[in-house]
């Protein structure tokens, strides 16, 4: 008899558990079903850094919704964090590349089941920039030592605009409080010393003026070119503030033995100063005669003296067009240089090599003085530009550049889109410019937590702006 309960219990026991186990099958079949669903999609590199996240909320398929990143975002490499259901697979995958100059499909499987979800991207408008325009000279009332091409250029910083006079022998230090107060008296303006500067062997006495690690730069304009003759250096000097008295940087003799250049080279009607505050660093001289195409001067400056003799750079070789009359080259802070003049603008390597050649469609000619300069995350182009026309003028332009390298921000710049990226046009110099052929120059540093510009033209003045 003990035999036969054993038994029995036995196969109770054995019956209880295949209903157990039955009963837990139906319900996990029961309680998770296979799905192919996204629940959550964001972009986690977004914005001209790739340090921005963009939320997409409330998926469902077949909306299709647009996301909205910064101006400045690389949309062909942005990468995604994809929630989606358990045992299921996502393509593109999450954490990858993924180009979204058109819209994308994203297949969520899971065995037999998918869905596909369509996300396109849109960058917004690039910001403007608040900008306050002050004191302004035009070609009607220039004061004298500003008319008629006797200033080419001018240089700043946050207390004075330094004006040259390319005659005579005087720089003029206009204070910018005077100009922002609409009060500026030119001929009774502060004037540099001169003290023990020797003006023999040039042309023009002083040409340009730049401000550079503290330190205020004058050069003169010397050259052969048919026009100007025994004119045989260039010199610049140096001012270690507005009272101090200036020390010779370097008095170069021009070499005139280049192979057919004997009567083309005309250095200093402009210059750039990338001279830090120790007194090193570079000199930039293009040479500015319109019959020369594409080439300029480096001279390497160490303890505020020349170090060497100039390396000769003429890598531009577009036959097409020049950076003479006027042409600028600016050291950007990762070593490119942005050169610009005549007729456009390109990016170099620091070598001279070309990375960029502008078209002119894009960025017209005489776009002088071009520079590169950031403010509040973001990475913005300036230069200085002339319209030609009944109504010829002179006017600052500001592009927002930012987003990816440098050379990349530069060639995307194009026909088709750069009125998207413009972010400032200043409204000229008050009245039409006198003389579309003379020179102009900008200059661009930091005041406060913003930057100041001044744009000068050569017999229409100056405009000063603050951001």
């Amino acid at each position: 008899m003990k035999t036969r309960i054993n038994q029995f219990f036995l196969l109770l026991f054995v019956g209880v558990l295949s209903l157990s186990v039955v009963t837990s099958c139906s319900d996990d079949d029961d309680a998770a079903p296979k799905e192919a669903n996204m629940t959550g999609f964001k972009i986690v590199n977004a914005g001209p850094n790739g340090d921005l996240e963009v939320l997409a909320e409330n998926i469902v398929v077949g909306e299709n919704p647009t996301l909205s990143v910064p101006f400045g975002t690389d949309i062909t490499k942005l990468e995604t964090a994809i929630a989606i259901s358990e045992g299921a697979s996502v393509s593109p995958a999450a954490g990858t590349a993924v180009d979204f100059t058109e819209a994308v499909n994203f297949v969520v499987s899971n065995g037999d089941l998918s869905n596909v979800y369509i996300f396109a991207v849109e960058v917004q408008d690039a910001q403007s920039l608040e900008i306050k325009a002050y004191s302004a000279y035009s070609g009607d009332n220039a004061p004298g030592e500003l008319a008629d091409g006797n200033s080419r250029a001018a240089g700043s910083d946050d207390t004075y605009l330094y004006v040259p006079d390319k005659n005579e022998k005087a720089i003029y230090a206009i204070a910018l409080a005077d100009i922002k107060a609409g009060s500026v008296d030119v001929a009774s303006a502060k004037k540099l010393s001169i003290e023990g500067i020797d003006f023999s062997n040039v042309s023009f006495n002083f040409s340009d003026v730049k401000v550079s690690g503290g330190n205020i730069y004058a050069c003169s304009m010397s050259g052969r070119d048919g026009q100007w003759v025994n004119s045989k250096n260039l010199k610049v000097w140096k001012w270690a503030n507005a009272d101090a008295t200036p020390e010779l940087v370097f008095d170069w003799a021009i070499d005139f033995t280049r192979e057919n250049m004997a009567d083309y080279i005309r250095l200093g009607d402009a210059f750039t100063v990338n001279v830090d505050e120790s007194g090193n660093g570079t000199i930039y001289v293009v040479n500015t005669n319109g019959a020369v195409k594409n080439e300029y001067y480096q001279f390497n400056i160490s303890n505020f003296a020349l170090n060497g003799t100039p390396t000769f750079h003429a890598d531009i070789k577009d036959a097409g067009k020049k950076i003479g009359s006027y042409g600028t080259v600016f050291a950007a802070k990762d070593g490119e240089l942005v050169i610009s003049g005549a007729d456009g603008l390109f990016l170099c390597a620091a070598d001279g090599s070309v990375l960029v050649d502008v078209s002119t469609d894009a960025i017209s000619a005489r776009a002088r003085g071009a520079q590169v300069f950031e403010y509040n995350d973001m990475r913005y182009l300036a230069y200085l530009t002339y319209n030609e026309g009944s109504d010829s003028q002179y006017f600052l332009q500001i592009l927002d550049i930012t987003g990816g390298t440098l050379e990349e921000a530069i060639k995307a710049i194009t026909k088709e889109n750069v009125e998207s990226k413009i972010v400032y046009t200043s409204d000229n110099f008050h009245g039409a410019a006198k003389d579309g052929n003379s020179s102009g120059s900008l200059s661009i540093y930091p005041v406060g937590d913003g930057f100041a510009m001044t744009i000068f033209n050569a017999k229409n003045g100056f405009v000063y702006f603050e951001l």
